[in-house]
């Protein structure tokens, strides 16, 4: 899937990049708003009640961990 043009990015779209589920960036989701160990802490937009990120500040995320995994 080719994602490089969108702007803002669903559950499904984040999960695809990550190499992880859906349900995983939902329950990071859940953990980050409630106070909870979590490993992704990006805050979503609202677009009414749905929940979408920014692609850059996800395309960030990946290129910090990539960082931090060569450095260790």
């Amino acid at each position: 899937m080719n994602y490089e043009n969108n702007l803002l990015w669903n559950d499904k779209m984040v999960a695809y990049s990550l190499c992880m589920s859906p349900s995983w960036v939902r329950g990071e989701r859940y953990k980050r708003r409630h106070s909870l160990p979590h490993q992704l802490d990006i805050d979503p937009v609202l677009i009414g009640s749905k929940p979408l990120y920014v692609a850059d500040e996800i395309r960030a995320f990946i290129a910090n961990r990539k960082a931090a995994r060569t450095t260790n």
